[in-house]
C-alpha cells in the first residue's frame, strides 16, 4: 500500500478515490488525520493514479467525477480511522465541525444537565414553547418559538439528536459558513415547532426537527449543486426517511414515547426548500478553490 495524497476537502477526496475504484484502480481513503489520505493497494498503480490525480486538481467539476460519487451518492470506498479512539482521531473530529456546531451541541448538553437538577421545571418554563398564540404575543417571548430545539428528556433522544446535528451542522459550518448555518437551523426551528404546536400543543422538545432540516438541506444540495461538496450517502438518507416514516406508527412511540412527528417532517421540507432555493444562486468553485494534495 502507498499514499497518494492527502486532500483537505473529505467530499472531494471520496469522489477521487470513487473514480480511482471506478477504472480499477484500488483505493481507500484514511480519515484519521485533519487532512484525508488516499491510498492505493498497489504501488504499481501509483503512476496512473498520479496522472488521474493531475487532471482531478485540474477540474474536479468534469462530469466523470462527479458521476463516480456526488450525482449517485453512492461510494466504494472503504475509509480507514483506526481501531482506538486516538488522539489525532479526536482531533479529526473536532477540526470537521466550526465553533458553533459546538457551541449549540454544548447548550443543548447543558441544558439537558439543568432540567435534572432543582430548577429545571423553572428553565422548562422558560424555554417551552408558548400555550398559546396568545400568550406569545402578550408575553412578548418570541424566543420560545425557537427554544424547544434546546430541550432533551432522555439521555438517548439528546445523543441521537447531537450525533447528527454533529455530522450535518459540521459539514454546513466548514463547507459553507456559520451565517449558512445558523440562518438554516433559525428557519428550521421556527417552522418545525410551530407545526409541532399547532398539530400537538406545547408538549414537545428536541433538535430533530432541526436535524431533518439539515438532512433535507445537504440532500438536495448534494445533487443540485455537487460541486459545494455537501451531499448524504444514498443509506444515511434511506435510514433517515425509514425512521420518519416508523415514528408516525405505534411501533417506536409504544418503545419510546410520544414523538415530535410533525417537527421532523415540517423540518425535512423547510430544509429541500431552503437548499433548492440556495441552489439557484451557487456558482461552481473557482480553480483557485480546488482541493489541495501533497505527495
Amino acid at each position: 500500500m502507498i499514499s497518494l495524497a492527502k486532500i483537505n476537502n473529505v467530499r472531494a477526496a471520496l469522489a477521487l478515490v470513487d473514480y480511482l475504484n471506478h477504472v480499477g484502480i484500488e483505493s481507500q481513503l484514511d480519515t484519521s488525520e485533519a487532512e484525508a489520505q488516499i491510498i492505493l493497494r498497489d504501488a504499481n498503480d501509483l503512476e496512473a493514479a498520479t496522472e488521474i490525480l493531475n487532471d482531478f486538481i485540474r477540474d474536479p467539476e468534469q462530469k466523470k467525477y462527479l458521476l463516480a460519487s456526488w450525482q449517485t451518492g453512492d461510494s466504494n470506498v472503504t475509509v480507514s480511522t483506526g481501531p482506538t479512539l486516538s488522539p489525532s482521531l479526536v482531533k479529526s473530529i473536532f477540526f470537521r465541525v466550526g465553533g458553533l456546531t459546538i457551541a449549540i451541541a454544548l447548550l443543548c448538553v447543558l441544558v439537558f444537565v439543568a432540567l435534572n437538577v432543582a430548577t429545571g421545571l423553572d428553565l422548562l418554563s422558560k424555554l417551552s414553547f408558548s400555550h398559546s398564540i396568545e400568550e406569545l404575543l402578550q408575553t412578548g417571548e418570541y424566543w420560545r418559538t425557537l427554544t424547544p430545539m434546546l430541550l432533551h428528556f432522555t439521555l438517548p433522544h439528546l445523543i441521537f439528536n447531537l450525533m447528527w446535528w454533529w455530522v450535518f451542522a459540521g459539514d454546513i459550518e466548514k463547507k459553507q459558513s456559520a451565517l449558512h448555518l445558523i440562518t438554516l437551523t433559525l428557519l428550521t426551528a421556527f417552522f418545525s415547532n410551530l407545526g409541532q404546536f399547532l398539530t400537538t400543543g406545547a408538549n414537545f422538545g428536541g433538535l430533530s426537527g432541526v436535524v431533518y432540516g439539515l438532512l433535507g438541506y445537504c440532500w438536495i444540495l448534494g445533487r443540485r449543486s455537487p460541486h459545494l461538496g455537501i451531499t448524504v450517502h444514498a443509506s444515511t438518507m434511506k435510514f433517515m426517511v425509514i425512521w420518519l416514516v416508523l415514528c408516525y406508527t405505534d411501533v417506536v412511540s409504544s418503545i419510546v414515547g410520544p414523538i415530535a412527528n410533525t417537527a421532523h417532517t415540517v423540518g425535512l421540507l423547510v430544509g429541500i426548500l431552503w437548499g433548492g432555493t440556495l441552489s439557484f444562486f451557487t456558482e461552481p468553485d473557482s480553480p483557485s478553490n480546488s482541493p489541495s494534495n501533497e505527495n
